[in-house]
């Protein structure tokens, strides 16, 4: 599976958002969402009575989603790539002061030694499809034990039984943790764990 380079979907750069446009025939500041003719899909945004704007931008194709939030006056306030279907932040999230200045980068992909790229892969590879409305794809860090997770949620079939599957991987290797099914509205079952090292 050939995706883009997800660390060049955003930068520490300043940016603005358009009021006057949001606003233009959506007095009420409902969210909109806009398809261009390349398949684009660009949602947007607005807290209570202007307190914030948001945009969130998945390009066709793409297994990445890219969320820029900024404030009352418009100027940016942070931004990251997500997994698509609003799963898990990638890359670098950056956090701007109220002149649009960059005060913080944070890099998401510490202690991941599994990237991004090769969740996609396992999830070719084990006929998982990242652009379903139905698979999103997270992670999660066990600070105290200092553990890495990705969280594949999805439907589809586990040995041959269908319903909604996650799949829990290490962060560090790729290796399955832990399989859950969910099937027929029934409490998850655990399908596979993996042996813990004695």
């Amino acid at each position: 599976m050939k995706t883009e380079d997800f660390t060049r979907l955003v930068n520490p750069g300043t940016e603005y958002f358009d009021i006057r446009k949001f606003y233009d025939g959506n007095e009420q500041g409902l969210t909109r969402v806009h398809r261009d003719g390349h398949g684009t899909v660009l949602k947007e945004g607005a807290g209570e009575e202007g307190s914030w704007f948001a945009t969130y931008i998945t390009r066709a194709g793409s297994c990445f989603s890219i969320y820029k939030e900024y404030g009352p006056t418009g100027i940016i306030k942070r931004k990251w790539v997500t997994f698509r279907n609003g799963g898990a932040v990638v890359g670098t999230r950056y956090v701007f002061d109220s002149n649009g200045k960059p005060v913080s980068a944070e890099n998401e992909e510490e202690g991941f030694l599994f990237t991004p790229h090769q969740v996609l892969q396992f999830c070719e590879n084990n006929k998982i499809d990242p652009f379903s409305d139905n698979t999103c794809i997270e992670r999660f860090i066990e600070r105290r034990e200092q553990t890495f997770y990705y969280i594949i949620r999805y439907r589809g079939e586990y040995e041959g039984k269908p319903g909604i599957i996650v799949m829990i991987l290490n962060g560090r290797d790729g290796i399955s943790e832990r399989v859950i099914l969910h099937a027929g509205g029934r409490p998850g079952k655990i399908m596979y764990e993996r042996e813990k090292p004695h």
